[in-house]
């Protein structure tokens, strides 16, 4: 019983409850461009989301739960699909191995515990401040590397949410829902992101032009498909095999050994 219990326990504290990145081994096979990516478009969403009031609770949980650690050294079972991607980033269980573009990536990024942690309290706290938001917004784009021009327009924009027009919010949010549905469209807070879009209206038509240009610098998901079918996959299948281990209790077993004889 000992040596199930053992199984048990290893087999829990490899999943999460991130949508996007079940186990440990997901989040290492994100690179680290994608990761800074993820992370930044979190940024602009909670931003968005803070700036409403059917919203901002919200992200004030997302932000909290976040940062609930006060660090991000380690793959946590319960971490959000943010604190996860900030874990790929900088946690101390981090495995590079021996990708050298990921290790060049890793290099240019910049990224300070207490001053991420004071951006995620701003909106912890469901506080505004344009000055501020735009600040880090920017000072965040910088610090992660992001190298995308679109996310950069949409970043300037975000920034400047309260002075936008309508067709404006439609396209920043028809940007973010296109990122999110091509890269990222398993996580956490996309089912919310689609229902503020729903409710706000907030739906840009695209020309055919700007559909295979997005389809172009956004076509490969940040955790691949492959590999999450096959976690799931893996982990259900592990999980039917424990269960059978698991299910069978001193009862159980006595009654079959009955039946044999």
């Amino acid at each position: 019983m000992e040596q199930y219990e053992r199984e048990k326990l290893e087999f829990v504290n490899t999943l999460s409850e991130s949508r996007l990145f079940r186990t440990k081994k997901m989040a290492n096979d994100v690179n680290i461009d994608d990761a800074a990516e993820l992370v930044f478009v979190h940024f602009l969403i909670l931003n968005i989301f803070n700036k409403d009031y059917d919203f901002a609770p919200l992200a004030g949980d997302i932000a909290s739960r976040t940062m609930v650690y006060r660090n991000f050294d380690y793959f946590r079972t319960n971490g959000t699909d943010m604190y996860m991607a900030f874990n790929r980033l900088m946690g101390k269980d981090n495995d590079i191995g021996d990708d050298k573009k990921d290790e060049i990536a890793k290099g240019r990024l910049s990224l300070q515990k207490a001053d991420i942690l004071r951006f995620l309290l701003h909106y912890s706290n469901n506080r505004s401040d344009s000055s501020f938001e735009q600040r880090y917004l920017l000072r965040y784009q910088r610090n992660l590397n992001v190298q995308d021009g679109m996310l950069k327009s949409v970043r300037r924009l975000v920034g400047d949410w309260d002075n936008l027009s309508q067709n404006q919010r439609a396209l920043v949010v028809t940007r973010l829902v296109q990122w999110m549905r091509r890269k990222a469209r398993l996580a956490e807070i996309m089912p919310a992101l689609l229902k503020l879009q729903k409710r706000g209206n907030y739906i840009h038509k695209d020309s055919k032009t700007a559909k295979e240009t997005i389809k172009k610098i956004w076509d490969e998901p940040v955790v691949k498909a492959a590999a999450f079918g096959a976690a799931i996959i893996g982990a259900r299948k592990a999980g039917k095999a424990l269960g059978r281990k698991w299910g069978q209790t001193t009862y159980v077993t006595d009654r079959n050994y009955k039946k044999k004889r």
